[in-house]
């Protein structure tokens, strides 16, 4: 017989398989939205292959991107109250200078929850494998305004060892 334990843990891996898999996915379609994004000025879209390599300057941008958010979260968000008050700020309409901090809000409410790319779908195995929940795509759970984040997930195993 499974003890409980066992069945949390078996959940709570497949839970960060499915967020790896997202993140993924997630970072192969944001690399994709910026390339056509940044190409929509001159009407051409610009394909992308998904087990293509990523852009080497789309990986500094992300790595930048990261580090201003990292930096804006230790400088401003100090509470869980700080947390709720910047990440529903509007972004659009934001200083420049407080964008990092609404992103690094956000991306801190977002990772608490389980969530597939919208236009996926995956779901939550019991142990017998037969399915226990489905998980709610990205917009089923949070506001219109906000984008997925995107980026390295990392995972810190240790939390799963006996």
């Amino acid at each position: 017989m499974v003890s409980m334990i066992e069945k949390i843990k078996r959940h709570a891996v497949l839970i960060l398989v499915t967020a790896l898999i997202c993140s993924a996915l997630l970072l192969t379609a944001a690399a994709k939205n910026s390339v056509e994004r940044a190409s929509s000025d001159s009407l051409e879209s610009v394909p992308i292959d998904p087990g293509e390599e990523m852009d080497p300057e789309v990986q500094e941008s992300i790595a930048q991107m990261e580090l201003e958010q990292r930096e804006a979260a230790e400088k401003y968000i100090h509470s869980e109250e700080d947390v709720q008050y910047y990440a529903y700020l509007n972004l659009d309409s934001a200083d420049e200078a407080l964008k990092p901090v609404i992103l690094a809000a956000r991306k801190q409410i977002i990772y608490r929850h389980t969530w597939v790319a919208d236009g996926l779908s995956a779901y939550i195995l019991d142990v017998d494998g037969s399915v226990e929940s489905r998980v709610p795509e990205f917009s089923e759970i949070f506001p219109a305004d906000w984008e997925p984040p995107i980026g390295d997930l990392v995972m810190d195993e240790s939390k799963f060892e006996e």
